[in-house]
């Protein structure tokens, strides 16, 4: 699978590319166990001979006087360390996509919140101007066919809770209202 960079995935790509990261990383941890066994050199497992020979624990030095070849597993455990880099870079790249997700979630819901601002900002101006319908003023009518008109107010929010206007000094409603939005003056 390769995905395109550059654009949003969705949840379903998201998925498909832990999948893939998740196996990609299974597979570069068991390379580098392969190397690592292939060497003959188990992680950790090594210590030096008095005669200066390399010793792998559990194993005796060939007869002769031969001793373990260090550039092949010099060469094998080069090659461990570099998969081990690209493992680690690959967890890496994971965890950024992990805060890429956690981002884009968080802006979906900024977005959605704002859209439900937006709406409920609407319904108030067009409730607003409704109460001035039939007045005389060519304005409102303009604006009402800007807004739209809102026939069932019920099934919103009213707009004292939206823009938390309720006094608890009991003031009256004439007076709250100079004090709200300022965005329509009527």
């Amino acid at each position: 699978m390769r995905w395109d960079w550059e654009t949003p995935a969705t949840e379903a790509e998201a998925e498909a590319l832990q999948e893939r990261i998740w196996d990609l990383h299974d597979k570069l941890s068991h390379a580098i166990l392969a190397l690592s066994a292939c060497a003959g050199l188990p992680a950790c497992r090594c210590r030096g001979a008095p005669n200066g020979h390399v010793v792998v624990k559990g194993q005796r030095p060939p007869k002769g006087g031969g001793h373990v070849d260090l550039a092949a597993a010099a060469a094998a455990m080069a090659d461990a360390r570099g998969l081990h880099a690209i493992r680690a870079a690959l967890e890496d790249l994971e965890g950024h996509l992990h805060f890429l997700r956690d981002v884009q979630l968080q802006q979906r819901a900024d977005q959605d919140a704002a859209i439900a601002r937006v709406q409920q900002s609407r319904i108030l101006l067009a409730a607003r101007l409704a109460e001035h319908r039939g007045k005389g003023h060519g304005v409102i009518e303009e604006a009402l066919g800007f807004v739209g008109d809102v026939r069932d107010k019920s099934q919103f929010v009213s707009p004292e809770d939206v823009y938390g206007t309720h006094s608890q000094s009991g003031e009256d409603e004439e007076d709250r209202r100079g004090h709200g939005s300022n965005m329509v003056v009527l």
